[in-house]
């Protein structure tokens, strides 16, 4: 890898295993940021989990290292629910939530 300054272009972690981490662990898959931000856009769990499950790779947009957990990467995805344009934000802990970040675009 580069520097620091680059735009990773290759996503860290596998988009099947965050699917499936969040299709086994639901709501939980979800940080309470990300969960208010489903709301906000009226979806239900349910959507937001349709919506992941709806994602492909050309839905990537970026990985970046995260500022709060170094060491840790951070995986940004496009994706669309309804007629709207959604931000998704992954990390990957061994516990707690995948999804940190669920808003619109």
């Amino acid at each position: 890898m580069g520097t620091h300054h680059e735009k990773i272009t290759e996503p860290t972690y596998r988009l099947a295993d965050l699917k499936s981490i969040v299709r086994s662990r639901r709501q939980q898959a979800f940080t309470s940021s990300a969960l208010d931000g489903i709301v906000l856009l009226g979806m239900s769990v349910q959507d937001a989990i349709d919506c992941i499950d709806n994602l492909r790779m050309n839905c990537f947009y970026k990985s970046m290292p995260s500022k709060k957990d170094p060491g840790f990467f951070q995986d940004v995805y496009h994706g669309k629910h309804w007629d709207k344009e959604i931000y998704i934000k992954f990390t990957w802990y061994s516990h707690g939530p995948v999804v940190i970040s669920f808003k619109e675009r």
